[in-house]
């Protein structure tokens, strides 16, 4: 009886260790894909809705406000909200927000807080609108009308043109464009 429980024991643990990995594999994969949240690749959200699909969000949140992960500095001034897709945030601002001169700058970093890329896209009075994201273009419209096209991965710029000058548009010289692009 001893030789057969321990034979019935090796047998067991030497198919028990795969399995138990492979699970382990398995369970990791699945945990590492819910990690990244809903995209986020545009003003509102992915359906311009401002709703979001997430759950398991904070009820209350701590007296003291939730866990400083990083911050970001170096990025421009403005008032346009952020566009997260993949992982990678990408936010705009204004070098000098004080004069109508200012140029505006792109960056996108990681969800660690690295920096991926840094570009500037045109004349920018403040930085309102949020960028767009589609695939691996990201566009932005400036308070000043320039519309610009970058690439995600390297931020090198695709195309750009001012919309005052190509379309002969009338801008409020005091407020300027305050919207973001909507892809049809």
């Amino acid at each position: 009886m001893n030789i057969t429980s321990k034979h019935q024991l090796n047998t067991r643990s030497t198919y028990t260790r795969p399995c138990f990995t492979i699970c382990l594999l398995i369970s990791v994969s699945l945990l590492l894909t819910c990690v990244y949240a809903e995209d986020w690749p545009q003003w509102g959200g992915v359906h311009r809705d401002n709703k979001s699909a997430e759950t398991g969000l904070l009820k209350s949140w701590p007296v003291n406000g939730p866990t400083l992960l990083w911050s970001m500095t170096n990025i421009g001034q403005g008032y346009a909200g952020v566009a997260v897709v993949n992982g990678v945030s990408y936010v705009t601002g204004g070098n000098n927000v004080k004069n109508k001169n200012s140029v505006g700058t792109m960056t996108a970093f990681d969800a660690a807080g690295k920096m991926k890329w840094q570009q500037t896209y045109g004349s920018e009075w403040s930085a309102y609108g949020t960028p767009t994201v589609d695939g691996k273009r990201i566009y932005i419209l400036t308070a000043a009308g320039d519309v610009t096209c970058l690439d995600t991965e390297t931020g090198d710029k695709q195309w750009g043109y001012n919309i005052r000058t190509k379309f002969q548009v009338k801008v409020d010289k005091t407020m300027g464009y305050r919207c973001a692009e909507s892809l049809q």
